[in-house]
């Protein structure tokens, strides 16, 4: 740098004073700085580094110059001095400066002697604040600008190469930021550029790399090449090795029958992931969760709950470690025996409603099974009155220790009603019952004392034909019955209902068969004959060859349901409680009773004739006489 007369001045102490860029810079300064001088030849390693000592020479400050006096001094003298401070400073070394400015593009900075430099902040690991020291490179005293050339990634790499030396040697884990995604990996910050293939990152395949932009993490160095500046890192080999570290401490640790603490990460069909250590996990089946049956067992558990457990198996060959939960409660079913026996009556909660059954809850892990067979006496599918939560008392009949099986009874808590009916039911007997259910309009169930059931197919349930038993019954309605058969091997009774009153059928037959002719309503067509209604509660039959005088092959060809016809009763079968009619006989009667009107008819015109003629007669003779 040139120094020209008109930029020096000297004040009255006789210190000369240096014009810059408008501003006065006393040089006295030097002697101030003489200190600073002394201790910038003592290196420290950066604190990115973590480096020991620097390959390249760390410049050494001479003593500066103090210029005072009385102003004897001259232009040149002043050169000389600013020459030998600069002399200080040495192209290619290392040396400490201080922050005096800093942006997000630059970074000034004062090496001493009056020295300046800029460098690019994007060479600092973080953003320096001003008066902070760091280590700067001397590229250049003086660039073809005059300016001085510095860099502090330069310094930071010299710098860190001991240590990035000492780690690889000795297989130690660095301290690396990354800065950088490039094809098939990332450029790493650990004092030195060093190279992260994308596969030694982490275990999982990265599909957005630059999400770790910025991240700060430990890595190995696994090929270093200081001729060529070759630095491969991984942080994959790392964890592995830690990783193989921690399942190696645990698997000495611990043995089978241990209890040790993890916390739930995961589900499976079949079981819990537990998250033992940061690097091992083990396996609490779902048949090892609790002595008893749990269908949802994952509703028990949050993830990232804490829970303390044995460890039943391990293979340290597969890593693999089995645990259990319920192990660390006694089995309930050990002495099983003492609390649960034959015949004892026990309360306990419905857990399920099954369709073979029902599971009741006795107690924690203990639950009794309640068949369908033994659920009650009587045979009845459903069974709204139970309620999974509810109470219920049972009777124990069977118990397993090995099985780990309770079935229990409700129906043999009370005494067989099956076999107190016959001390209380005969056959003929007349008791009253609730209609109860009416089944596809063809049998009715009748309730009867003690939940018992019986049952009234249509034909009994009236003397005359129903066509709709839901319009004569109704559900509640009280009906007197009389017992026709009891069944007890298969749990049935059988009810009449008709069978309580006089069969008004014989009374009606013998009305009708005074009357003897009829007009009939077709109410159905059968193959050989059709069915009549003769009045509101009788029905008839008339046989196809009573229906016309005619040949002919079916009912229909003659008469349609519907049709109203006259016939003749023909026959009353009591016995059979069936009344036959007919067409014909009906026809006949008609002639022969049109015959005999017309005969009569006949014999009185005669009679009338002959009266008119002796009229005549008379009158003629009166006449003659007169």
């Amino acid at each position: 740098m040139d120094l020209k007369n008109d930029n020096i001045e000297q004040n009255n102490n006789g210190e000369f004073t240096l014009l810059e860029n408008g501003e006065s810079l006393t040089l006295s300064f030097l002697d101030k700085e003489k200190e600073k001088s002394k201790k910038s030849q003592e290196v420290s390693i950066d604190e990115t580094s973590a480096a020991s000592a620097s390959a390249e020479p760390i410049a050494e400050k001479k003593e500066p110059i103090k210029i005072s006096g009385n102003g004897s001094h001259t232009n040149e003298d002043f050169t000389l001095l600013y020459e030998e401070n600069l002399s200080n400073l040495v192209e290619g070394t290392i040396v400490k400066g201080r922050v005096i400015l800093s942006t997000k593009d630059e970074v000034m900075i004062d090496i001493g002697a009056k020295a300046e430099g800029s460098v690019s902040a994007d060479e600092f690991l973080e953003q320096p604040k001003v008066n902070d020291e760091v280590y700067v490179y001397i590229q250049k005293l003086e660039d073809k600008n005059g300016n001085l050339k510095l860099s502090h990634k330069i310094a930071r790499t010299k710098l860190a190469m001991d240590n990035i030396e000492d780690s690889y040697k000795n297989n130690k884990p660095i301290t690396g930021k990354i800065k950088q995604v490039v094809n098939a990996g990332f450029i790493v910050d650990i004092g030195a550029e060093a190279f992260l293939p994308i596969s030694q990152l982490i275990k999982q395949k990265i599909t957005k790399p630059e999400i770790f932009l910025n991240k700060t993490y430990e890595f190995k160095i696994i090929e270093l090449d200081k001729s060529r500046g070759k630095i491969v890192i991984s942080r994959r080999r790392l964890l592995d090795e830690l990783e193989e570290k921690e399942i190696s401490e645990f698997f000495e640790k611990y043995k089978e029958g241990d209890v040790v603490k993890g916390t739930v990460e995961n589900f499976l069909e079949f079981g819990v992931i537990i998250r033992l250590t940061a690097n091992l996990t083990g396996l609490l089946h779902r048949m090892n969760i609790s002595w008893a049956y749990i269908e949802d067992f994952k509703s028990m558990f949050k993830k990232g709950e804490e829970l303390t457990l044995k460890i039943l198996e391990m293979n340290r060959e597969q890593k693999k470690i089995s645990l259990g939960l319920k192990q660390m409660t006694e089995d309930p079913w050990n002495n099983i025996e003492k609390r649960y026996f034959k015949d004892k009556i026990v309360s306990g909660k419905i857990k399920k409603i099954e369709k073979s059954g029902i599971q009741i809850l006795l107690e924690t892990a203990v639950t009794a099974f309640l068949p369908n067979s033994e659920i009650s006496w009587l045979k009845s599918k459903d069974r709204p009155h139970f309620k999974v939560g509810a109470s219920l008392n049972v009777k124990i009949i069977e118990v397993n220790k090995e099985k780990k099986s309770i079935i229990v009874s409700l129906k043999q808590k009370s005494r067989d009603p099956w076999g107190m009916i016959k001390e209380k039911m005969e056959s003929g007997s007349v008791v009253e019952a609730v209609v109860s259910n009416i089944i596809k309009n063809n049998i009715l169930i009748l309730q009867l004392f003690n939940g018992l059931e019986g049952v009234v197919p249509k034909k009994y349930a009236s003397w005359d034909e129903i066509e709709d038993l839901e319009k004569v019954f109704k559900i509640g309605q009280t009906v007197q019955c009389k017992i026709l058969e009891v069944n007890d091997r298969e749990n049935k009774i059988l009810l009449s209902i008709k069978d309580t009153q006089e069969d008004p059928w014989y009374e009606r037959a013998k009305k009708l068969e005074k009357e003897k002719t009829f007009k009939c309503k077709v109410l159905k067509i059968l193959k050989n004959g059709v069915i009549v209604q003769i009045d509101k509660t009788t029905t008839g039959y008339i046989h196809i060859s009573q229906l016309t005088d005619k040949n002919i092959k079916s009912p229909d060809e003659v008469v349609k349901v519907g049709d109203e016809i006259f016939a003749n009763i023909s026959n009353i079968d009591y016995n059979n409680r069936k009344i036959s009619l007919s067409v014909k006989d009906y026809l006949a009667y008609q002639e022969t009773r049109e015959l005999k009107n017309y005969l009569k008819q006949q014999t009185d015109m005669d009679s009338s004739i002959g009266a008119l003629i002796n009229l005549e007669k008379l009158l003629d003779d009166n006449s003659n006489k007169g």
